[in-house]
């Protein structure tokens, strides 16, 4: 079960992710690893990520329409998200990243404490640890083959300080509470089978 988020992403930020995925499938491997050098640098620090960030905002609108979003803010998560993309390109349509770490939860022979304490910190984090924190989180669900929905996760990072924590709520949501749907769903199924 996956939680209305409130962050859904805009058009700008399906675009260029849509962008980023074409790299993958048309299989640029030479722009992928200039996007990878970029982990860990913010903007401005990486000419070579920063100019094909730029690029592909112009193109997708971002520097001409939203104007909702601090033109900053939205350059350092494009360039964060360009980077860890170019990690672990799997991209998938639906979901937050608090599914991807359930669905990892719910791997045969997983541990959910140990995925619950790679969770924890970075449903904890304030937007100066979470670049660092996404780089591991990202890192480990690559090692598990497990996708992640890369146009929610850049507008789950443009609104993580949201005073109301919206995106952390809805996150919490997506771990926790389709673990109990899933339970409940198991014990009805157990019930109707021992009637």
């Amino acid at each position: 079960m996956t939680w209305n988020n409130p962050t859904r992403p805009k058009e700008w930020q399906i675009k260029f992710v849509n962008a980023l995925t074409k790299l993958a499938t048309d299989g640029n491997r030479a722009i992928l690893a200039q996007l990878r050098r970029g982990r860990g640098k913010t903007f401005g620090h990486d000419a070579r990520r920063d100019s094909w960030v730029l690029s592909e905002l112009r193109r997708v609108g971002f520097l001409r329409q939203d104007r909702e979003i601090d033109e900053d803010r939205g350059l350092e998560a494009c360039c964060l998200i360009a980077s860890l993309f170019a990690e672990h390109p799997k991209n998938m349509q639906k979901a937050t990243l608090a599914s991807s770490f359930r669905q990892m939860a719910d791997l045969p022979g997983a541990s959910e404490e140990a995925v619950e304490r790679r969770f924890h910190p970075l449903l904890d984090s304030d937007s100066e640890d979470l670049p660092d924190r996404l780089r591991h989180a990202i890192s480990v669900l690559k090692s598990k083959d497990i996708s992640i929905n890369w146009a929610q996760l850049l507008a789950d990072v443009l609104n993580w300080n949201w005073p109301s924590r919206s995106v952390q709520k809805a996150w919490a949501r997506d771990f926790w509470a389709a673990q109990r749907s899933e339970e409940k769903t198991s014990a009805t199924s157990l019930t109707a089978a021992k009637d």
